[in-house]
C-alpha cells in the first residue's frame, strides 16, 4: 500500500462512524507486517501537512507501535519492528520532534522510553551529542526538543544507585546540566507560556536527577548556588493569574506549573539530603551536607517560601493548589531544624492565622460543587487518595505540626486564636455572622482533637463546655456546611469523656435527626458520625429501638452513592447489635444484595461502555462503585458471622446470597470474589449442610474457574473443602459432582499456570475427598498418587515448605484410604523408594496436630498389612517407619498444647495492645516531653525508618518450632529417634519460607480419632500374630526406643493437653 493510502486510512479512524473507523484500525492492524510501514509512517509526519489531526493519529499509531514492537520480549503478542526500522527512527526521531506541533510532539516524545531502555547508551552513542546541539540552538522549538529529550535520559536514570549505574548520569550532568541552568536563567526572565513550559522542562530534569541520590557535582557551592538562585527566581516569578482567576485556571497555568516544579526541586532537596532534622542514619553520608545546606542556603529559601504567604494573604494572585501544598509542606519540614525555626518562629502567628486558617475554610468552589452536585461533593470529601496532595490536607499537617513539634510557641498561640473566631461568631448579629471563619475555626481545632484530648493537654478540661456552647447549636444550624462541621467535629472528638450525662443523648438525638437531613452530604456525615456513637454502651439501650430505621437510611444512602465509608459503619452497626439482627436479618440481607447488584450491574456496564461514546473512561467512578460494593459484602459476612448460633437464619440467607454468587461468578466480578467466596463459606460453614440450591452453584463456579477464576483457586478452596466435608453423600452419589471435584484437583496438579499454593489447594481439596468419601474413590486414588510422585521427583517443582508436607501427605491420605491399592500404584511407578526417603527423611517439617496424626494413622495403616503385600522396599525399612511413628507421637503433645492454646486464644478475642505508643518515643500529644525551641525535631520518618532497621535484625532471628526441633525437649527422649535417611533432593527455600501452622477454625474427620488406640491395635495385633513385619519394625530397637514405645502403648490418648502425657520419664 502506497503512502497516500496509508495517510487515508488515519484520515479514516477520525471519521464519525464507527464502521469507518473499525474497518480503518483493521487495514491498519494487517499492515503492521509490512517491510515499509515505519518509511512510510516517517514520510506521513515529516509532511508539512496543514491537517495536524492526522499527523496526530498517525503519532498516535506510530507511538504504540514504537512501544510494544521495540522490545518484543515486553509484549508476547505483537511485531517486532526490524532493525533496519529501528535505525531510520533513531536517526529521525529528535529532527522530527523539533518539526512537529506539540500535539505530535509529545506522542513522540512518550517513544522515547521504551527506545532508551532498549538501546541507550551502546546502540544510541548519537542520542546525548544531538540533544546537547538542540540544547544550544537559538530557535526556541529546537531548544525545546533538546530539553524534552534531555528529561527522557535523566528520568532514564533518576531510579538507578551506585557509582556504577549511574556514571552517565554523572555525565549527563557535567556535560548538559551547566547549559540547562544558564538556559533557566534566561527562561524564567521572559514573560509567556512558551518561556513558562520550557522552564518547567528544564526544573524537572533537576528534579528527576536526586531522586534517589544527590550527584557530587550539584553538591559544590557553586553549582548548588546557581541552581538555587534559579529556583528562587521561579518561585517569585510575577505571576500573570489574577486573584479572581478560576481554580482549574490556577491549576494549568504554565507559570503556576513551572513554580510548582521549582517547590518541589526545593523541597525535595532540603527534606531528603538538606535537613539534618529529617535524615535517617542509613543517609547519614549526607549530614556534613545538610549542616552546610541548612546553615547557608535554608534561610534564603524560608524567605523565599515567606513571600509566597505575603502574596497569598494579599491576595495578589490565584495560587495553583499544588503551590499552596508545597509551600505548607516546606514549612512543616522547616520548623523541625532550629535554624530555620528561628526564622519562622516570629511569624507563626501570620501562617496560623492568615495562611493556615483561610484554607480550612469552605471555599466558594466548594459551595458551588455542593450546590450542582452534592453527591460528587460528598465522593470528593471520602476519597482516601484526595487527601495526597491536597492543600487543605497540607495546612492541617503544618497546623499539627507547629502544636506538636514546636508546642511551647504554638499551642496556645492557636487556641487562643480559635477562641476568639468562636466568641466573635457567638457575640456577633445572625446577619454579621461568617459561617466560613465558624467552620475554619472548629476544622482547625478537629485537626488537633488527639493533641488537644491528651491527658495533660492545658485546655483539656474546658472542651465539654466549648462543645456544649460552640459546637451544639450547629447541629440545627441553617448553614448546611456548619451542620456537616458540627457532626464531622464530634466524630474527632468522640473519645471526649463528657462529665454531664445529657451530653451523649442529645448528641445521638441530633445525629438521627440528621440521618434524614434534606442535604445528601450532611445524611453521610451522619451516618459516619454515628459509628462513633456506637463506640459508647451507654448508648446501646437508645440506639437499639430505633436500628430498624437506621439501617434503613444507611441502605437508602448506599443506594444513591457509591461510598465505601457507608459500609464499613454498617458493619459495625451489624456487629455490634449482631444479637438484635436475627429478626430483621434476611430482609437486611436482601436489601444489601439488591444494592450490590445495581452497584455491580452499573459497574459492568460502566466497563463495556458505549462503543460509539466519544467520552473518556470515568476509572474512578468505576473504582467507587467496585469498592462500595466490596463494603457491602463485607457487611453481609459480619451479619453471617455474627448468626452462628442461629444456623437455620443462615439457611434462610441462601435465597439471597446464591443469587448474589451467581451473578459473580457469571460476569467473572474477580476484584469481588474473596468477599463472595468468604460469605459462601461461612453460610455452609455454620449451617453444616450443602441444601439443593448450594449446589446449583458448583457448574457456576467451575465455569468461572476454567475462565477468569483460574487465579483463584486458593480463595475458592475453604468453600469447595465445605461442599465435600458438608456433602460428601452427593459428592459420592453424583458422578457430576466428583467429575467436578476432580477437574479442579487435577488441574491445581497439572496446569503450568498454577503456582506452588495452587497445587497445595488441589493436595487440600484431594485430602478432603479421600477422608469424606472413603471406599468410594477407588478408581481414582491411583492417579492422585502418581500426581503427588510425580511433583516429589520434579526438579525444582516444589520450592515451600508447604507444598512439600502437602504432597507428602496427599500420598499418606491414599496409604491411610488404601493402603494396598497406594502401595501397588507406587510400585507400578517405581515410585515406593523415593516417596519413603523423602518422607522419613522432612518428618520435621510435620508440625500441626493434623500432620502427626495423619502420618501416625497412614503408617499404622501400611504395617498393619501382611507382610506378603509390603514392598521389598517398604520390609527393608520397617525400622525406620517405626522410627517415623515414634517420632510423631514424641511431638505430638507439644503440637497439641500449641493448637490448644491458640484455640484458648482465639476463643477469648485477645484483641490488639492500647500500647499508642509504637516506637515508644514522645507521641503527637506528649506534654511531658522537653520542649526546648532552640533544638531540632526528630522526624516521625526517621524514627519509623531506624525502628523498621531494628525491626529487621528482630525477624532474621529462628522461631521455636512446635516439632520440637528447637533443642529443648525437657523430655529424656530427645535424640531418641534418629534420621537415618538424609534429606534429598530437598529444594526448599528455608530462609524465606515458613512452617505450617495450626488453623484453628479447621475441621478433619481425624480429629476425633485416637491415635494412641489406633497404634496400639495395630501393634499388639502384630506382635500376638507373630507377624514377620513385627520382628522387621523391632529388631534392633535400643533400650530408650523399647521403654518409648511402652510408653505410648500406655497412653491413653485422652488428655492431650498434658504436653508430657507421652514424654515423661
Amino acid at each position: 500500500m502506497d503512502t497516500a493510502s496509508i495517510y487515508e486510512l488515519f484520515r479514516a479512524t477520525l471519521d464519525p462512524a464507527q464502521q469507518v473507523r473499525k474497518d480503518a484500525e483493521v487495514h491498519l492492524k494487517a499492515l503492521e507486517t509490512s517491510p515499509t510501514l515505519f518509511t512510510q509512517l516517517l514520510e506521513i509526519l515529516n509532511a508539512n501537512d496543514p491537517d495536524t489531526s492526522v499527523k496526530q493519529a498517525a503519532s498516535i499509531y506510530f507511538k504504540n507501535r514504537v512501544r510494544t514492537g521495540w522490545d518484543p520480549s515486553t509484549h508476547s503478542k505483537t511485531v517486532a519492528i526490524a532493525e533496519g526500522d529501528k535505525q531510520a527512527i533513531r536517526e529521525a526521531i529528535i529532527p522530527l520532534m523539533v518539526r512537529s506541533p506539540p500535539a505530535v510532539r509529545v506522542q513522540l516524545v512518550n517513544c522515547l522510553t521504551p527506545m532508551l531502555h532498549a538501546d541507550f547508551p551502546a546502540n544510541w552513542p548519537t542520542y546525548l551529542p544531538q540533544t546537547r546541539d538542540c540544547l544550544q540552538a537559538s530557535d526556541l522549538p529546537t531548544v525545546h526538543t533538546g530539553l524534552l529529550t534531555l528529561l527522557a535520559a535523566v528520568r532514564f536514570y533518576q531510579w538507578k544507585t551506585g557509582d556504577q549505574e549511574r556514571a552517565p548520569l554523572e555525565e549527563i550532568i557535567t556535560v548538559c546540566f551547566p547549559i540547562v541552568c544558564d538556559l533557566g536563567d534566561r527562561l524564567v526572565a521572559l514573560p509567556g507560556d512558551e518561556a513558562a513550559a520550557m522552564l518547567k522542562v528544564v526544573l524537572r530534569c533537576f528534579h528527576a536527577a536526586i531522586m534517589v541520590e544527590l550527584s557530587p557535582l550539584l553538591q559544590q557551592d557553586a553549582v548548588l548556588s546557581t541552581w538555587l538562585a534559579l529556583f528562587v527566581r521561579t518561585i517569585q516569578r510575577p505571576s500573570e493569574l489574577g486573584a479572581d482567576a478560576e481554580l482549574e485556571e490556577a491549576a494549568g497555568d504554565e507559570g503556576m506549573k513551572a513554580r510548582k516544579w521549582a517547590m518541589r526541586c526545593v523541597n525535595r532537596l532540603f527534606a531528603k539530603y538538606g535537613n539534618p532534622a529529617l535524615l535517617p542514619e542509613a543517609q547519614s553520608v549526607y549530614r556534613p551536607f545538610a549542616e552546610h545546606f541548612v546553615t547557608h542556603y535554608a534561610p534564603e529559601l524560608v524567605r523565599a517560601y515567606f513571600s509566597q504567604v505575603e502574596a497569598f494573604v494579599a491576595h495578589a494572585t490565584r495560587f495553583s493548589p499544588k503551590c499552596l501544598f508545597l509551600t505548607s509542606g516546606f514549612f512543616s519540614d522547616a520548623i523541625k531544624h532550629r535554624t530555620p525555626w528561628k526564622l519562622i518562629k516570629p511569624h507563626t502567628e501570620t501562617l496560623v492565622q492568615h495562611y493556615v486558617f483561610p484554607q480550612l475554610m469552605y471555599t466558594p468552589e466548594e459551595e458551588e460543587l455542593w450546590e450542582d452536585n452534592p453527591l460528587d461533593f460528598v465522593h470528593k470529601r471520602s476519597d482516601p487518595m484526595g487527601d495526597f496532595d491536597s492543600p487543605t490536607m497540607a495546612a492541617t499537617n503544618l497546623l499539627h505540626d507547629l502544636a506538636t513539634d514546636r508546642r511551647k510557641h504554638s499551642f496556645m498561640l492557636i487556641m487562643n486564636f480559635i477562641n476568639q473566631v468562636v466568641l466573635e461568631y457567638a457575640g456577633a448579629d445572625s446577619a454579621a455572622r461568617d459561617p466560613r471563619r465558624k467552620d475554619g475555626a472548629l476544622h482547625m481545632l478537629a485537626a488537633l482533637a488527639k493533641v488537644v484530648l491528651h491527658a495533660k493537654s492545658p485546655v483539656r478540661g474546658n472542651m465539654e463546655q466549648f462543645v456544649v456552647t460552640h459546637v451544639f447549636p450547629e447541629f440545627t444550624s441553617p448553614n448546611r456546611f456548619l451542620r456537616l462541621r458540627a457532626l464531622a467535629f464530634y466524630s474527632d472528638f468522640s473519645s471526649l469523656p463528657f462529665k454531664n450525662p445529657q451530653c451523649l443523648p442529645f448528641i445521638l438525638e441530633r445525629t438521627l435527626a440528621l440521618l434524614g437531613d434534606p442535604e445528601v452530604p450532611v445524611r453521610v456525615q451522619a451516618a459516619v458520625a454515628f459509628q462513633s456513637l456506637v463506640h459508647h454502651e451507654e448508648l446501646h439501650d437508645r440506639i437499639i429501638p430505633h436500628l430498624p430505621q437506621i439501617m434503613q437510611s444507611f441502605l437508602a444512602l448506599t443506594h444513591d452513592l457509591d461510598v465505601d465509608t457507608l459500609a464499613g459503619v454498617m458493619e459495625e452497626v451489624v456487629e455490634t447489635f449482631s444479637d438484635h439482627m436475627a429478626p430483621y436479618a434476611v430482609e437486611l440481607c436482601g436489601q444489601l444484595s439488591q444494592t450490590y447488584a445495581r452497584l455491580m450491574q452499573d459497574s459492568t456496564r460502566a466497563a463495556l461502555g458505549d462503543p460509539d461514546s466519544t467520552e473518556e473512561f470515568d476509572y474512578d467512578a468505576l473504582g467507587d462503585k467496585t469498592f462500595a460494593a466490596m463494603g457491602i459484602l463485607r457487611t453481609i459476612s459480619t451479619l453471617i458471622l455474627n448468626l452462628e448460633s442461629t444456623p437455620q437464619i443462615v439457611t434462610q440467607l441462601e435465597q439471597h446470597l446464591v443469587p448474589l454468587a451467581a451473578f459473580t461468578f457469571q460476569h467473572e466480578l474477580i476484584d469481588v470474589y474473596d468477599d463472595v467466596f468468604e460469605i459462601l463459606d461461612c453460610l455452609t460453614f455454620y449451617t453444616k449442610q450443602i441444601s439443593p440450591t448450594m449446589w446449583s452453584l458448583l457448574p457456576v463456579i467451575r465455569s468461572s474457574f476454567d475462565g477468569s477464576g483460574l487465579d483463584y483457586f486458593e480463595v475458592m478452596l475453604p468453600t469447595l473443602d465445605n461442599f465435600v466435608s458438608y456433602g460428601a453423600r452427593e459428592v459420592v452419589a453424583n458422578p457430576a459432582i466428583l467429575d467436578c471435584m476432580l477437574h479442579f484437583v487435577y488441574t491445581g496438579l497439572r496446569n503450568e499456570r498454577m503456582g506452588q499454593s495452587d497445587r497445595v489447594s488441589a493436595c487440600k481439596l484431594a485430602e478432603s475427598l479421600m477422608l469424606h468419601c472413603r471406599g468410594q474413590l477407588d478408581a481414582q486414588v491411583p492417579d492422585l498418587v502418581v500426581q503427588a510422585g510425580q511433583l516429589l521427583q520434579a526438579t525444582g517443582a516444589i520450592t515451600s515448605r508447604t507444598l512439600l508436607v502437602y504432597c507428602l501427605e496427599l500420598v499418606l491420605n491414599a496409604l491411610y484410604y488404601n493402603p494396598r491399592l497406594t502401595l501397588g500404584t507406587l510400585e507400578a511407578h517405581q515410585l515406593t523408594a523415593p516417596y519413603f526417603t523423602r518422607l522419613t527423611s522432612s518428618t520435621d517439617r510435620f508440625q500441626r496436630v493434623h500432620d502427626k496424626k495423619l502420618l501416625i494413622l497412614a503408617l499404622c495403616a501400611v504395617i498393619s498389612l501382611p507382610a506378603t503385600d509390603l514392598p521389598t522396599t517398604v520390609q527393608a525399612g520397617l525400622p525406620t517407619l517405626l522410627d517415623t511413628l515414634l517420632r510423631a507421637f514424641e511431638t505430638l503433645p507439644r503440637a497439641q498444647a500449641h493448637r490448644n492454646q491458640m484455640v484458648k486464644e482465639y476463643a477469648e478475642d485477645m484483641g490488639d495492645s492500647d500500647d499508642d505508643s509504637l516506637f515508644g518515643g514522645r507521641d503527637e500529644g506528649d506534654f511531658d516531653g522537653e520542649d526546648d525551641e532552640e533544638a531540632d525535631v526528630d522526624a516521625e520518618d526517621k524514627a519509623y525508618l531506624d525502628h523498621l532497621a531494628r525491626e529487621a535484625k528482630k525477624l532474621s532471628k529462628s522461631n521455636v518450632i512446635a516439632s520440637g526441633a528447637d533443642g529443648d525437649d525437657g523430655g529424656h527422649v530427645d535424640g531418641v529417634v534418629e534420621d537415618l535417611t538424609p534429606h534429598l533432593g530437598d529444594e526448599i527455600d528455608d530462609e524465606d519460607d515458613e512452617d505450617l501452622d495450626e488453623e484453628v477454625l479447621f475441621e478433619s474427620p481425624l480429629d476425633q480419632l485416637n491415635v494412641y488406640n489406633e497404634f496400639r491395635t495395630v501393634f499388639n495385633g502384630l506382635k500376638a500374630a507373630g507377624a514377620p513385619t513385627f520382628d522387621g519394625m523391632t529388631a534392633g530397637l535400643t533400650a530408650d526406643k523399647q521403654n518409648f514405645v511402652m510408653q505410648v502403648l500406655s497412653t491413653s490418648g485422652v488428655d492431650t493437653d498434658d504436653t508430657d502425657s507421652a514424654t515423661a520419664a
